[in-house]
């Protein structure tokens, strides 16, 4: 059995710095940043580089793109993948705050979100909101506010 060759390891954590190093011990912040210094390195790989991210919630505002310059050279592969035993999750998602009681069991939040597909509370994806269903629902006509029932709140 051929063992691969690592060339380097990075590591990306949420307590981290973009001007660390990206080692185990002073991990980057950002798998931009990870991407970023993979990209001065592979144009001439002598072994994979592995992008090890910690369990966390990484928040983008804006799609990361990974691209031919992001790839493997020389026969060798660049691998993101997540710390033994974590879940990161890379999210684009907004979190929306300011929830008030609406009416009876319904909650509602302000946001200028005209657009969205998932909504999750506390981690679980909820049910989306369809007119004149009990579960909840969304007039973007009174200001985009989002309307659930309290017991998903809870």
């Amino acid at each position: 059995m051929r063992w691969p060759k690592w060339q380097a390891t990075f590591y990306v954590a949420p307590d981290g710095s973009d001007e660390n190093p990206g080692t185990e011990a002073n991990p980057f912040t950002t798998v931009e940043k990870a991407r970023q210094v993979v990209r001065t390195l592979n144009k001439s790989m002598i072994g994979d580089i592995v992008v090890v991210l910690r369990g966390s919630v990484y928040r983008i505002d804006r799609t990361i793109a990974f691209g031919a310059e992001d790839s493997g050279t020389n026969g060798h592969d660049v691998i993101y993948r997540a710390a033994p035993n974590e879940v990161p999750i890379v999210s684009g998602g907004r979190q929306i705050t300011g929830w008030q009681l609406d009416s009876g069991t319904r909650w509602k939040a302000p946001t200028d979100l005209d657009d969205f597909r998932q909504l999750y509370i506390s981690g679980v994806r909820g049910i989306r909101a369809r007119s004149g269903k009990l579960n909840g629902e969304m007039n973007p006509a009174a200001g985009n506010s989002f309307t659930i029932p309290h017991e998903v709140v809870n």
